[in-house]
């Protein structure tokens, strides 16, 4: 693939070969795939090729295994060691979620989103707001984007199975692969699985300013990843900080 001038998030890097390294990019033009710098690990070039850098980026080649022959560092994320989880949640989800050449503009421009939120965060404290609170709007919003453009969006708004308009005062659970069904049980019987449904529609329209909301966010997102990803662990996720109870404020 010969192109010039592309926008290119480093995702991953690796050793490759004697002096050559393997990096793993995400470009707003062709998606995901990996290209190979030669020369990077001798002592003549300094150049600093790291995950969480955004860049222009040349490429050469006809084979699935691009030359890169240029880059030029644009920006580089700095993501505070109680942050850096949820920039590796990101990045994981991204590699798991796409193909190679699968060209997402819409999912690199809410990947750069979510990691200048995440950015900015890093350089902010706040001894008010946990730090928590504060990026998991972020990261769902991040989440709603990828479902909705890879084509497993969740409509919060309407029963799956009937199609009727999600009830204010109901009570719903998600179903993975199948959407909301009305059950009797109260939230306060089943908490990690019951949803009113007021809360439904206030995160339909984007609302996660409350842990409760954002919990509830969580919760559905997770379980729409599985379908979009598989069932195998997110390991990011496991670094992530402890987070508060998921219904309640």
């Amino acid at each position: 693939m010969r192109a010039q001038g592309l926008n290119a998030l480093v995702l991953h890097v690796r050793p490759y070969r004697e002096t050559s390294v393997l990096v793993q990019f995400f470009t707003r033009e062709h998606g995901r795939f990996s290209g190979v710098m030669k020369g990077l690990r001798t002592r003549r070039v300094r150049q600093r090729v790291e995950p969480f850098i955004l860049a222009n980026l040349s490429t050469s080649g006809r084979s699935s295994l691009v030359n890169v022959t240029a880059f030029e560092a644009k920006f580089e994320y700095q993501l505070g060691v109680d942050i850096l989880s949820a920039g590796l949640y990101i990045m994981e989800i991204l590699k798991r979620a796409t193909g190679e050449y699968q060209s997402e503009p819409r999912v690199f421009d809410a990947v750069l989103e979510v990691l200048g939120r995440l950015d900015a965060a890093s350089r902010e404290h706040s001894a008010n707001e946990p730090l928590g609170k504060r990026i998991a709007p972020s990261l769902r919003s991040f989440e709603n984007t990828l479902l909705d453009e890879l084509g497993y969006g969740i409509d919060f708004t309407r029963e799956t199975q009937r199609g009727r308009p999600i009830q204010p005062d109901k009570n719903y659970e998600y179903i993975c692969e199948h959407g909301f069904r009305e059950v009797a049980t109260s939230p306060a019987d089943k908490a990690s699985q019951i949803m009113l449904g007021a809360d439904l529609l206030m995160v339909a329209t984007g609302d996660y300013s409350t842990s409760k909301l954002a919990g509830i966010a969580r919760h559905v997102h997770q379980l729409g990843l599985r379908a979009l990803i598989g069932p195998e662990p997110i390991i990011a996720r496991m670094l992530l900080l402890k987070p508060a109870q998921q219904f309640h404020d």
